[in-house]
């Protein structure tokens, strides 16, 4: 964390993308034409699946790049992107500089020093659909952040052709959003490789994959907190295992596992038919498996076992994690409950951040945070007074606390049981 907070601060920190970065939405790339665009948000909206209705309005400097032609003389293929940033950092800094009623969200393929500064996104080039590349997707993904930018996304599916002889491409499909909802940005995969066609050949590998896309907007709490972190903080999302325990040579073989966020560990599936997964729990901490409450002791090897339903999720003892109301888009059930997950074990503290969602105010202080308290030794949850404040902001709300067991408080549904915490932006206890 030192290491990356140092290269941010030489090259410039990284902002706060709005709100509606974190969900699920549509690359314009894919869609040639805006009713196309359009007819397939609403298709996801009427069946039900949370999604975004728009996509960035910075996909023009995109293009920009993607079209970008060197002067004569020319460079390699692979330095043309380097170039185009070259050509293109005054319109980034410009953006950035100026707009301020709505954060930049700006796709790029380069990742070039200090442009995490801008508010990028960087954009997986061109991968071929394949269990291979699903594994070195994953596998890149983990060591990108040690380059200072935080915000990146994967090509569901890949973006080329796939092999017409891969009869486990459904599968693989549904493997990758497995792994796409525990990165920074989700985006929906070309129209020939998405959830409705996954839904038109293999109903229990949509309603798979399906799982995973609503698990990420239960998660957006947790996922827009951290991402506060990464703006005022200098942190990091995903996390290989080595930002932690860098000290366990073992881990630094590990390139299949991360952390997502301070307190979930991510093991994507990543081969044909699996049945078993090995994964290392770290020392230090207990682990709690996400979907069936089970705990593991930290410094043991376990083989798990895998089903296509879901990947394994490990949840850090000593966890407070917060679930949302899922509603259709990002921002639509803000006001709903919030259900505080208690991972005991160990005393543990989240704060949770909100703001306007969008626009520049946040750098002004005008946000809020309410830091929530978990002691093991009593069992006892303590909210904070609310601080700090925002245009909009949720004062009162409903928190329903749930202390995690192997028969409460597990998976991606809101819990059974829970104790109701009518917070009325005061302390309690």
């Amino acid at each position: 964390d030192e290491i990356i907070a140092e290269i941010r601060n030489m090259t410039g920190n990284t902002p706060m993308l709005p709100r509606w970065a974190f969900g699920q939405w549509c690359f314009e790339e894919f869609y040639p034409y805006i009713n196309v665009f359009n007819a397939t948000i609403q298709k996801y909206i009427d069946l039900g699946i949370p999604v975004e209705t728009g996509t960035t309005p910075d996909y023009h400097l995109f293009t920009k790049e993607v079209n970008y032609t060197p002067s004569p003389g020319g460079f390699e293929k692979r330095l043309t992107c380097a170039a185009a940033y070259s050509e293109l950092k005054n319109e980034y800094s410009e953006l950035h500089q100026y707009t301020n009623n709505r954060r930049p969200c700006i796709p790029t393929y380069t990742n070039y020093p200090g442009v995490q500064k801008f508010g990028t996104i960087l954009i997986a080039g061109e991968v071929k659909p394949d269990w291979g590349n699903l594994k070195a997707q994953i596998t890149a993904g983990i060591n990108l952040p040690l380059s200072g930018q935080p915000y990146w996304t994967t090509n569901i599916g890949g973006n080329l052709q796939p092999d017409p002889n891969l009869s486990s491409f459904n599968e693989l499909i549904t493997r990758w959003y497995q792994f796409a909802a525990f990165t920074p940005i989700l985006r929906i995969p070309k129209p020939d490789r998405d959830l409705l066609i996954l839904k038109k050949n293999s109903e229990p590998l949509y309603e798979a994959a399906l799982k995973s896309i609503k698990l990420r907007y239960r998660l957006l709490p947790y996922i827009y907190s951290a991402v506060n972190d990464i703006a005022l903080k200098n942190e990091t999302f995903t996390r290989s295992l080595m930002f932690d325990y860098q000290k366990i040579e073992k881990v630094h073989t590990i390139d299949q596992q991360y952390f997502f966020g301070r307190s979930f560990m991510i093991c994507p599936v990543s081969e044909p038919s699996a049945a078993k997964l090995p994964v290392y729990m770290p020392e230090g901490s207990n682990w709690y498996d996400f979907w069936t409450g089970k705990v593991y002791e930290g410094n043991t090897d376990q083989n798990l076992d895998v089903t296509i339903d879901h990947i394994p999720v490990l949840v850090k003892s000593g966890s407070i994690i917060p679930l949302a109301t899922i509603g259709s888009s990002s921002t639509d059930s803000l006001a709903a409950p919030i259900e505080i997950r208690i991972y005991p074990g160990n005393d543990a503290t989240f704060t949770l951040y909100e703001d306007e969602n969008d626009a520049t105010n946040y750098l002004n202080g005008q946000f809020s945070k309410i830091k929530i308290d978990y002691v093991e030794k009593d069992k006892s949850v303590t909210f904070g007074s609310i601080e700090g404040q925002f245009s909009g902001m949720i004062t009162n709300r409903t928190f329903r606390v749930v202390l995690v067991s192997e028969s409460n408080g597990i998976g991606s549904e809101l819990s059974d049981k829970f104790q109701t915490v009518n917070y009325k932006g005061k302390k309690i206890k």
